[in-house]
């Protein structure tokens, strides 16, 4: 099978980022054909020219959709996987390829289909008030903290909710976690064309053991979303247990208050040096407080048996069982996680045991294997889709 990968490259590489290259290793492995067609948004940052481009073409872009048709005959795609489509390709190639009779299967991993900006988060806080295509929101309550950008986020997003634009030419919708799947729904997204494809992970062969752990761990985004700002203040109430923070600090943006002398910021790590990270660690902590799609450094994390506390929101609870896997807490409440962090250091065997089961959860449901079978489901229906 030939496959098309399609996406806009972030600025910051993340987990949407290693996703995409895991799916296309894996393709490629099980011997199919991967092809791509890649745009970079690092271009768009700085100019302010190609960034009013990017609202127009983000609309529906006339040169990406020509593009489209260029490579259905130059590379005859059987199926295309698109993702991130924002803002220099635009929904425009999910309408040239599916009416050109080309499988198209969408694969959102964030929150978009329901908020402008993606995160429905506004001042640190859950925000929903664009439900219903009333992304006149992002506006009034200028979500992006520039009104341009906000008018040219809720235009974007109006324009296509209204149309149905996912809905009407993709074939098949693919996310990580019943939770997105769920929200999908209420957007009026087809159950029999929208689902679950579990997120693979690498599985490594030796098993860490929690008790061993020197300190509480985050791997992550540095930023507001990510609940950085949660997890120092609960470090500042346990000042006797140490905290390792990897992640780019200039997520940041240079504000994160006052840091606890307990908490260590070790920097963006290579990937070469994140198992080492993380194997070091008695647990690690999620404490976002936006809706997470799926919680990816959670799952590398128990791969290695190592358990996680985890916030109570979004699809984190999919993969952090309370008392399974790890433990959760409500989101954003920093003295309950501060509490849930005192009791998992000072109980050596239920971390091995929720480490233990975690690392069994991982193997079972997240495997590349589970992966790459649940995606060719979701590719073969679009084929069937797209030859009626």
């Amino acid at each position: 099978m030939r496959v098309l990968q399609v996406f806009n490259r972030r600025n910051d590489w993340g987990g949407e980022d290693l996703s995409i290259d895991d799916t296309i290793t894996i393709l490629q492995n099980e011997g199919h054909a991967v092809e791509f067609w890649v745009r970079d948004l690092c271009h768009c940052k700085a100019r302010v020219r190609l960034k009013a481009m990017a609202f127009f073409s983000g609309i529906y872009s006339i040169a990406s959709a020509r593009r489209a048709r260029e490579l259905i005959t130059q590379r005859r795609p059987d199926v295309v996987h698109a993702h991130n489509l924002y803002p220099l390709l635009s929904p425009s190639v999910l309408r040239e390829f599916s009416r050109n009779g080309v499988a198209t299967v969408w694969h959102p991993h964030d929150q978009r289909p329901m908020c402008a900006t993606g995160l429905s988060l506004y001042r640190g806080a859950i925000c929903e008030q664009c439900a219903g295509t009333r992304d006149y929101w992002c506006i009034l309550r200028n979500c992006r903290g520039n009104l341009a950008e906000s008018v040219a986020y809720a235009v974007r997003n109006t324009i296509h909710r209204r149309l149905r634009v996912y809905q009407r030419y993709a074939h098949v919708t693919i996310v990580w976690s019943q939770f997105l799947r769920q929200r999908l729904l209420q957007e009026g997204f087809p159950p029999d064309r929208t689902f679950v494809v579990p997120h693979p992970v690498s599985f490594p062969e030796k098993t860490a053991d929690p008790r061993d752990g020197s300190y509480v761990a985050y791997l992550g985004r540095l930023s507001a979303e990510k609940g950085i700002r949660v997890l120092l203040d609960a470090a500042a109430r346990v000042p006797h247990i140490p905290f390792r923070v990897a992640g780019d600090p200039k997520g940041l943006n240079g504000d994160v208050g006052k840091v606890p002398a307990n908490v260590r910021f070790v920097g963006w790590l290579d990937r070469m040096k994140v198992p080492e990270f993380l194997r070091g660690a008695r647990f690690t902590v999620l404490p976002s407080v936006c809706f997470e799609t799926f919680p990816t450094a959670a799952l590398e994390a128990m791969s290695h048996g190592i358990p996680v506390v985890g916030a109570r929101i979004g699809g984190i609870p999919e993969a952090v069982l309370e008392g399974r896997t790890g433990v959760l807490f409500d989101a954003g409440d920093d003295e309950q996680l501060a509490q849930r962090i005192t009791a998992l250091w000072n109980t050596h065997e239920l971390c091995r045991h929720l480490g233990a089961e975690a690392r069994d959860m991982v193997a079972e449901k997240y495997s590349t294997k589970a992966y790459f079978e649940s995606l060719m489901h979701a590719y073969q229906l679009a084929l069937r889709i797209a030859q009626k």
